[in-house]
């Protein structure tokens, strides 16, 4: 799971280690990470208005 404390460092190593991913290049693995850290941050910033609201 990404949250928005993720490297991409971190991510890269975890992906590196699947062999599903030996295709990928650096740029894809790139993209979705930031494709996954928007989503997290946009989790964020709706558990922030929740809380709020509270």
């Amino acid at each position: 799971t990404i949250d928005i404390d993720s490297t991409f460092e971190k991510f890269a190593e975890i992906i590196s280690t699947d062999k599903r991913a030996a295709t990928l290049d650096a740029g894809n693995i790139k993209l979705a990470f930031n494709s996954l850290m928007e989503k997290a941050e946009l989790r964020e910033k709706d558990r922030l208005k929740e809380e709020a609201r509270k």
